[in-house]
């Protein structure tokens, strides 16, 4: 059975400015990433709209929460059959599907993970308040790291 804790949530400014601060640098690496896998998934002709679509819907499934697509369609390309010039008469046929889409940001969830930057939680099993309040605590907590790093081989 577990023992029994008392949580608090703490924010640290400067904490949440290095996470911010590597989001944003995730973000980006994550956007050109991204960009390049759609240009390569938009180079390639599919035989049918089916594979066409498990392509999108495969590629969408790994964007991951800060990303999305927009405007995704799929365009048939055409082609006229056999070798030489075509007749005047003569349509192209649909030889293939390529796919054209936009990748976008989710600005919601990156908002939100924005807001949760510097935040973390200490639990204690003191449940006393007046024994180890808030301030206690986190004092507790930062001489605690002093002390381990004073005692590393």
């Amino acid at each position: 059975m577990a023992s029994p804790q008392r949580w608090i949530v703490v924010h640290s400014a400067k904490r949440q400015k290095a996470q911010n601060k590597r989001l944003q640098k995730k973000l980006d690496k994550l956007d050109r990433e991204l960009e390049r896998r759609l240009d390569h998934l938009g180079r390639e002709t599919f035989n049918c709209q089916a594979d066409a679509r498990k392509a999108l819907d495969v590629f969408e499934g790994e964007l991951g929460r800060y990303h999305h697509l927009t405007g995704s369609e799929l365009i048939a390309v055409r082609s006229y059959p056999g070798p030489g010039r075509p007749r005047q008469s003569q349509e192209p046929e649909v030889v293939g599907y390529r796919i054209e889409a936009e990748l976008s940001r989710e600005r919601e969830a990156i908002s939100a993970s924005r807001r949760r930057a510097g935040r973390f939680i200490l639990a204690t099993n003191v449940l006393d308040e007046q024994g180890l309040n808030k301030e206690t605590l986190l004092a507790e907590y930062r001489a605690q790291n002093s002390v381990e790093r004073a005692s590393g081989f």
